[in-house]
């Protein structure tokens, strides 16, 4: 079993609103913490198959002064899309793909009493993660809340209306 962590937010915004922020791609420099660049490249957004490319700086500040490591190129494939529901994706990155790591990502949406919650799991395998195995799952879960209080805070304008 890869190493992984799922983290759960309760975010008090309607499920249609969260789903906006995650499922507008081109968007996601301004608001998720890793991501510099994210573009479409084959097929229609978020349809099975569908193709994007992503620029991400590394989650973890210990390895940003590695080189090639600070920030780094992924091709991404939607593996499933449910409107306002789910999303999963896998990322492979574009140079050194053999050292990983690949990663799968998925955002899960469930109404909720006064909003939606979120949950976020990260997934990773590949030669890297098998060798720091013990260390990942804790670092995962941190990258995981990181992305979740930016989303949160992303949308506390709205949430604030409510």
């Amino acid at each position: 079993m890869p190493p992984s962590a799922t983290v759960s937010k309760l975010i008090r915004v309607a499920p249609g609103s969260i789903w906006q922020s995650w499922s507008d791609l081109p968007q996601w420099p301004r608001w998720h913490p890793e991501t510099i660049e994210a573009t479409w490249l084959e097929g229609e957004p978020w349809a099975d198959g569908s193709r994007f490319g992503l620029l991400r700086r590394t989650p973890y500040p210990w390895l940003e002064k590695v080189p090639g490591v600070g920030a780094r190129r992924f091709m991404g494939i939607v593996r499933s899309a449910v409107s306002e529901q789910l999303l999963v994706w896998e990322l492979t990155p574009t140079s050194a793909a053999w050292l990983g790591p690949t990663l799968v990502e998925s955002v899960r949406l469930i109404p909720a009493p006064g909003g939606t919650t979120v949950a976020l799991t990260l997934s990773t395998y590949g030669l890297l993660p098998s060798l720091l195995f013990p260390i990942l799952p804790p670092l995962l879960r941190a990258q995981a809340s990181k992305t979740l209080d930016a989303l949160h805070h992303k949308l506390s304008p709205i949430e604030r209306r409510l």
